[in-house]
């Protein structure tokens, strides 16, 4: 067996259950890679409680999704126990580490490698920005560095296609675009509080003396409430205006727009590629020091150089333009570029055929067989209560993490399948089954695929 590496969330700082459900399933497809070059791969840090760690280290928690703690904020007592709970792995794999999470982890020189989402999202799929406190690596990752000057090229042709296939929105000359940011977001922390474009009101009213309009734009997850209040807040500014309904590329390709501004959001940094002056209230979302990498992640020759593994194996996984981008969720304004969407019928229609098929397959299961569950998300929750029964163990990566048992029936990991010899497998996530189905090739149980 390779080298063991625990793929994990910022699990200093990011709230457990967030954590586990919004950042590491998009670090299982990495893992899945590393498994077939025989790295000894762990989902989740299975040492690790954040609840105890705040305890040794005297913190209490807040309710919001992150904490703000500092390398100066631990104990002793709480260092050692983070240090135990990794000393079994020799590299962690994180997904969006925050400064201080690095800080601390360097402080007990425990090596990482740290994966971000990039804060470019109009390339033709998604990139990803990496950073390790291993020097080497680093080295490494540096000559895979993406070429930024075919994100000036990409802006170019997006800027074409506005010109010619969308209708323009009435703007004024010289005008600034202002960016609104989601309310609790790790990049925009500051001694303990998330700020919000109200705590820049000297900047935005030193812009208005500028331009002709401000132009601000609601961040898409932003509550209506709180934007709200964000608007009664900012409506001394003279000149503002608020935009809805505008795709955020469309206005980086317009001439009208001079200048963009904002808290930490990524639209800042594109827009840098779209020849717009750019106005950053506080700091870039992802530091300098991470390397921007393209697609080169799904190639086994990619970790196999930055681990400096001799013997090699040759294998890519396969993925077309925009795979990472759909299969994700991680569209954002990109949307006018991919296909245009069913119509709301037919929409509807395979909503409800999805349901149906759904209620047939659990209605053809054979209730005198035992089962284990493979994946506890929506759809097999939704299968559970009808076969609960007749489930002897419930296989979810996830949820594994967290709990070893769900009302008395064992959540177990994927290597504890040889216990189960004999019984048969269901495969309730029907959009990751070829996966799945690879993932499992070497366990003798049949399976059963969820089809809707």
């Amino acid at each position: 067996m390779g080298l063991n590496v625990c793929l994990t969330y910022d699990f200093i700082v990011t709230e457990t259950k967030k954590g586990k459900i919004k950042q590491s399933k998009k670090l299982n497809l990495f893992g899945l890679i590393l498994e077939k070059l025989d790295f000894s791969v762990h989902y989740g840090l299975k040492n690790f409680s954040q609840d105890e760690f705040y305890k040794l280290a005297h913190l209490t928690k807040s309710n919001n999704i992150y904490e703000d703690i500092t390398l100066q904020n631990l104990t002793s007592e709480s260092l050692h126990y983070l240090k135990n709970s990794v000393i079994n792995h020799e590299y962690l794999i994180t997904y969006e580490l925050s400064k201080n999470s690095r800080e601390i982890l360097e402080y007990l020189e425990i090596k990482y490698i740290d994966i971000w989402l990039s804060p470019i999202r109009f390339y033709k799929d998604t990139l990803f920005e990496f950073y390790s406190n291993d020097e080497k690596i680093k080295k490494e990752l540096t000559k895979l560095s993406f070429d930024n000057k075919k994100l000036f090229k990409r802006a170019k042709k997006i800027k074409t296609h506005c010109k010619f296939f969308l209708e323009n929105p009435n703007l004024e000359k010289n005008s600034c675009l202002i960016i609104g940011q989601m309310n609790q977001d790790k990049s925009v922390m500051k001694d303990g509080k998330f700020l919000t474009l109200i705590d820049f009101m000297d900047r935005l009213e030193e812009l208005s003396t500028k331009h002709n309009k401000l132009y601000l734009l609601k961040h898409p997850l932003t509550k209506n409430e709180d934007f709200e209040y964000i608007k009664k807040k900012l409506a001394s500014i003279r000149n503002l205006e608020i935009l809805t309904n505008v795709n955020t590329y469309h206005l980086l390709t317009m001439k009208e727009i001079t200048c963009v501004a904002g808290i930490s959001s990524s639209v800042l940094i594109e827009s840098e590629y779209f020849n717009k002056k750019v106005e950053l209230f506080y700091k870039p979302v992802i530091d300098n020091d991470y390397v921007r990498i393209y697609k080169h992640f799904f190639n086994s020759n990619f970790w196999q150089t930055i681990f400096r593994i001799k013997k090699k194996k040759t294998f890519q996984y396969f993925m077309d333009n925009n795979y990472f981008r759909l299969h994700y969720n991680l569209i954002y304004a990109y949307d006018i570029f991919l296909p245009t969407l069913p119509g709301e019928k037919l929409e509807l229609k395979e909503k409800y055929n999805t349901i149906i098929n759904l209620y047939n397959c659990i209605k053809t299961m054979d209730v005198s067989q035992k089962y284990i569950l493979y994946g506890f998300g929506s759809v097999g929750k939704l299968l559970y209560p009808h076969l609960k029964n007749n489930i002897v163990a419930i296989v979810d990566k996830v949820v594994f993490i967290n709990l070893k048992e769900y009302e008395g029936i064992p959540i177990i990991s994927v290597s504890e399948l040889d216990n189960y010899t004999y019984d048969k497998i269901i495969v309730s996530p029907f959009l990751h089954q070829n996966e799945i189905t690879f993932e499992l090739r070497n366990y003798t149980n049949q399976l059963i695929h969820i089809k809707v």
